[in-house]
């Protein structure tokens, strides 16, 4: 327990009192003003040290985020990219055909959608859905999108046989 001067009436204390026995100044308020007053060279090594790792670790943390987030993305990632969101447009496109959009579950994911020219995109989309009678039934679109922008339209929406 160690022992520090009242800054009000000059009296040693211990450090664990909330009030200086002599003139009640708050002693808990005097240690933290101290703490917030005190030079670099004042603060122990064992401080100083756990402060520099937590920085050079929020500084790693940092840049590992910023080089993810900016680092280019190869052509191929982002042709990916593309035909990620066309099948995705596309099976947007077809639940909004629903009469019970909800009720849509595509049957297969390995439908690809193929990079027709341009920015023209195409797929087929088997799915299960239920009809006007609540029938689930089976069902397969071939869809066409134009990419413009960050935004996929119809192009072509038809039913496969």
């Amino acid at each position: 327990m160690a022992l520090i001067k009242c800054s009000e009436c000059g009296k040693e204390v211990s450090e664990k009192v909330k009030a200086c026995l002599n003139c009640g100044d708050d002693i808990q308020k005097q240690i933290k003003l101290a703490r917030s007053k005190r030079k670099w060279k004042d603060i122990p090594k064992s401080e100083k040290r756990q402060a520099a790792i937590t920085g050079v670790v929020l500084g790693i943390i940092f840049l590992f985020c910023l080089n993810s987030c900016l680092s280019p993305k190869t052509p191929a990632e982002v042709e990916e990219g593309h035909k990620r969101g066309a099948r995705g447009a596309c099976r947007m496109f077809i639940e909004r055909q629903l009469n019970d959009p909800g009720s849509m579950k595509v049957i297969r994911q390995g439908n690809k959608a193929v990079h027709v020219e341009g920015n023209i995109y195409e797929t087929n989309v088997n799915f299960t859905g239920k009809n006007a009678f609540g029938a689930s039934i089976p069902a397969s679109y071939h869809c066409v999108v134009r990419l413009e922008g960050d935004d996929f339209h119809l192009v072509s929406l038809k039913k496969n046989r």
